[in-house]
């Protein structure tokens, strides 16, 4: 799809920029441009690879064709000694009359409309008449009538502004009051809110709360601009023996060129057959395990393995020993350790550790090194609850930034400890640094946003409001530079519904969830988080057929989530759609069919619900008695769970005792005795409307009439205030029993 072809070429242009590549990230651009010529972010970054000056102003140009207020094209083109073309000047606005004086005047103009004729005079005795064929002249005579007609409309015109500029410049102050006066039409109060909304102004600060104060930045950090950073040296160097063509090879792999990358470094490794360059290996394994996946893993480790088990060659570079290598398989062993995000190798972690630590000992110039091995420490302590690990990947982040400061993905990395341990106003120290040196980067803004997200969970009151007002801004400061993103969009609309403005949130979601058809297959966890966001404002709008229609999409995208089982289990609960959730039910018991709650549900459905709701469900009682709630699961449910099984298993009883033809009538009688001891039991324990009102229906049948009708009319009661589904049957029941009674009474 274009738009998909389009992200991905602006990413690989921006990537190609920012490492320096700028031919090539001008031609990536070109391409994108082609294709979509009114996006302003592929015009900015193209300014930034322009071959001179001439083609940047052109660029800046388009950028203010599409967006006149750019502040960056003006910018741009005002360092360029170019003054951005003026805007047409506007015409002079109409003055507003005040109120009063527009009273006074309104009895005058309405005279004057009343009594003023737009058809032309004459002075000639001419009778107008219907045409009826054509005439000679009759065409200038039609062009006459119209001049007329525009010269009256232009006199009337001319006449109302006439009264508007007295009333403006007198003061109409006589005794004479006009007996129409005009009224101003009320308009909506605006509403505060604490972002920046278009056309409402931002919530007030109460004086109580101090203001945001700037996060401190080192004054020697470079700081970069939004046409990309400056590239990070190569390190090590390479080798005066390498071919020049592995500087274009690591611009490869800047820009996820894996293709180009590998192709280059097998190159690289047959010209010398002799020779071993730790180069050549190596930024291609890292390639292949940052694709991930079983194959593109092992065919890293065995390239580095390969590298590392060649024979020295006297007189030749060698790959013994190299650090390099050890960081590669480092990576590795961390991406292999993550194959299975939710459950991590804790023994790769160790070994990915052990690798990187020995390279930091041997070459501690190596980032790469000080990253992965604060990215494992990272995973032991957030994943796996080893929390001593929080301070180790502390410890090497603050040891890789006193050699290079200016690192974005070491301050990246060190912002995600703090984000992870609870500490965002110092994830937001770090953040800020990097953004110092990289203003345009994309996980820089993203998670700043994240951070302001989660600072705003830790306040509360007004204070909690406007702090996630602050969200919402750093949210769209990540929507200006990456507006197709829908994650920017997830983070405004989380700020947008914590701060209680609801209706915008989901007007946020609707644009991830309206074009997801429309986006790449990377944007399907953004897509999930969306529809989660949305079922969760329906739940707490109570909108459940809206809910279970998301929750329905949710389980396509991810049937093997059972979370969006759960919550559609809940909201056919709500709807009463009882086939649905009984599916529900099986499919969470296939998954844990011991759990007690799910059980009993489905119990009560196939036994009582069946009888008194109007759903599609038959009753299956000999699943109930059988093998449901079989004598070992109620044996171990809890008191108040044990007395809902044996109700249940009472309405099943009863329910084949009324079907039973060929029993006995004092076993019959024997066996009313005992449904209804247990429901007396039950009832002991909690009561229920379904409890009474099995309980009058076996008291009915023991022909005790004076219990049944108590019974029947503890449910009459209540149901004044619940609406019972059985309530008219229970009201019924009890006016035939107490007419009964009164017969017998009386006779």
């Amino acid at each position: 799809m274009a738009q998909d072809r389009v992200k991905q070429l602006l990413q690989q242009g921006i990537a190609a920029a920012k490492a320096g590549q700028k031919d090539q990230a001008r031609q990536i651009l070109q391409q994108a441009v082609k294709i979509d010529p009114r996006n302003e972010t592929i015009w900015l970054w193209l300014s930034s690879v322009a071959k001179d000056d001439k083609e940047r102003i052109f660029c800046l140009k388009q950028i203010l064709a599409l967006n006149p207020q750019s502040e960056l094209a003006i910018k741009g083109l005002q360092a360029l000694g170019v003054a951005p073309e003026q805007q047409a000047a506007q015409p002079p606005a109409v003055p507003v009359l005040p109120a009063e004086k527009l009273n006074k005047i309104q009895a005058s103009v309405d005279e004057f409309l009343r009594t003023y004729n737009p058809e032309p005079s004459t002075i000639l005795e001419i009778e107008w008449v219907q045409k009826n064929k054509r005439r000679y002249g009759e065409s200038a005579a039609r062009t006459v009538r119209r001049s007329a007609y525009v010269i009256a409309a232009g006199v009337a015109a001319l006449l109302v502004i006439a009264i508007v500029a007295i009333a403006l410049t007198i003061d109409l102050t006589g005794e004479k009051q006009a007996n129409v006066r005009a009224s101003v039409t009320p308009s909506h109060t605006p509403t505060n809110t604490p972002t920046a909304t278009p056309g409402i102004p931002n919530t007030p600060t109460p004086d109580s709360i101090s203001p945001e104060t700037p996060v401190p930045v080192p004054q020697d950090l470079p700081v970069g601009n939004i046409y990309g950073g400056t590239p990070t040296a190569i390190y090590p160097p390479f080798n005066n023996s390498i071919n020049f063509q592995m500087q274009t090879a690591v611009a490869y792999y800047s820009i996820g060129n894996y293709d180009g990358l590998s192709t280059i470094s097998a190159n690289e490794r047959t010209a010398q057959p002799s020779a071993c360059f730790p180069e050549t290996y190596y930024y291609e394994a890292i390639a292949l395990a940052e694709q991930g996946g079983r194959f593109n893993l092992q065919q890293a480790n065995d390239l580095l393995e390969t590298a590392l088990r060649r024979e020295r060659v006297p007189n030749f570079s060698t790959c013994e020993d190299s650090p390099l290598l050890s960081v590669g398989l480092c990576v590795v062993d961390y991406y292999q350790a993550l194959a299975d995000p939710s459950s991590p190798d804790a023994g790769l972690l160790e070994d990915g550790a052990q690798q990187c630590s020995q390279a930091i000992e041997t070459d501690n110039r190596i980032e790469k090194a000080y990253d992965t091995l604060a990215q494992i420490y990272l995973v032991q302590a957030s994943q796996m609850g080893l929390t001593q690990s929080y301070n180790r990947a502390i410890s090497v982040l603050n040891q890789g930034l006193e050699i290079y400061p200016a690192s974005v993905n070491l301050l990246l990395t060190r912002s995600e400890v703090e984000l992870s341990r609870g500490n965002p106003e110092e994830a937001l120290i770090y953040l800020a640094r990097a953004q110092t040196v990289d203003p345009a980067s994309e996980k820089v803004l993203r998670l700043r946003a994240q951070a302001y997200l989660n600072l705003a969970s830790l306040a509360s009151g007004q204070e909690r409001i406007i702090r996630y007002g602050r969200a919402a801004i750093a949210a769209e400061e990540y929507l200006l530079y990456y507006s197709g993103d829908p994650n920017g969009y997830i983070l405004l609309a989380e700020a947008r519904l914590q701060e209680g403005n609801v209706d915008r949130a989901i007007f946020t979601l609707n644009r991830v969830i309206d074009n997801a058809d429309t986006l790449p297959e990377t944007a399907q966890p953004a897509i999930i988080e969306a529809y989660s966001l949305r079922v969760r404002i329906y739940q707490q709008r109570l909108n459940w057929p809206d809910a279970i229609k998301d929750l329905d999409t949710l389980i396509s995208l991810e049937p093997d989530n059972l979370t969006w089982v759960e919550l559609h289990a809940q909201a056919a609960r709500e709807l009463r759609r009882y086939p649905v959730l009984l599916s529900d039910l099986d499919t969470l018991l296939t998954d844990n069919p011991t759990r007690g709650d799910l059980i009993l549900e489905k119990a009560q459905i196939l036994s009582q619900t069946c009888q008194y709701e109007q759903a599609d469900i038959q009753c299956d009682y000999q699943a109930v008695l059988n093998d449901l709630l079989t004598p070992d699961f109620v044996s171990a449910l809890t008191p108040d769970q044990r007395a809902n099984a044996s109700v249940y298993q009472a309405e099943a009883n009863f329910a084949q005792l009324l079907e039973n033809t060929t029993i006995s009538a004092s076993n019959r009688r024997t066996a009313l005795q005992a449904i209804r001891q247990t429901v007396q039991n039950a009832l002991a324990v909690r009561e229920s409307a379904e409890d009474y009102y099995l309980l009058a229906r076996v008291l009915t049948e023991l022909e005790e009439p004076e219990q049944a009708l108590e019974a029947y009319s503890w449910i009459v009661y209540w149901n004044q205030f619940y609406e019972y589904p059985f309530g008219n049957d229970a009201e019924r029941a009890a006016v035939t029993l107490r007419n009964q009674l009164e017969d017998t009474a009386t006779s």
